[in-house]
């Protein structure tokens, strides 16, 4: 009589968890298939804010203009326009490390703040010099957003948008 408990609870234990695998399996997929739209789209429900990471789209970047001396600093701009619901960013004389091959702009949507991290690739840290940098970022719904920006995740520029 024990064993038929136990081919039971066994049985019982097995059924569980596919169910809970088949649930996890299908949330992942709701949250793929949310994630995949091309309108970046911003959800708030319940307190839960969903996390979404927009493409940086057309990144091109300069060569080294100028090698900067220790403590030099170049003189930066950032010029940031909007257009169709996309941001087109350009940085002029920004200071990253020299030797770099790659340039690499991620970034990530929390809420109503965009934050976009610029990185080179590798990097080199025995000298700096100035770059030029351009990128879009989009499509997103009309609202008012956050922007920040931070080279090797130290913010640099912050600016609120709306579209």
């Amino acid at each position: 009589m024990i064993d038929k408990y136990k081919k039971f609870f066994s049985a019982t234990k097995n059924v569980a968890k596919r169910s809970t695998v088949a649930i996890l399996c299908t949330v992942l997929a709701s949250v793929f298939a949310i994630m995949s739209c091309d309108k970046l789209r911003r959800l708030d429900v319940g307190g839960i804010i969903e996390v979404i990471t927009p493409t940086s789209k057309d990144v091109t970047f300069s060569t080294c203009k100028k090698m900067l001396k220790d403590n030099e600093n170049a003189d930066s701009s950032i010029t940031i326009t909007s257009q169709d619901n996309s941001l087109y960013i350009t940085h002029k004389d920004i200071n990253l490390n020299c030797g770099f091959e790659e340039i690499n702009v991620t970034t990530l949507m929390i809420g109503n703040t965009i934050e976009v991290n610029i990185e080179e690739n590798p990097r080199n840290l025995r000298c700096l010099c100035s770059v030029d940098i351009s990128y879009s970022i989009g499509e997103f719904e009309e609202g008012t957003y956050v922007l920040i920006i931070k080279h090797l995740n130290q913010q640099i520029y912050s600016q609120t948008i709306n579209f």
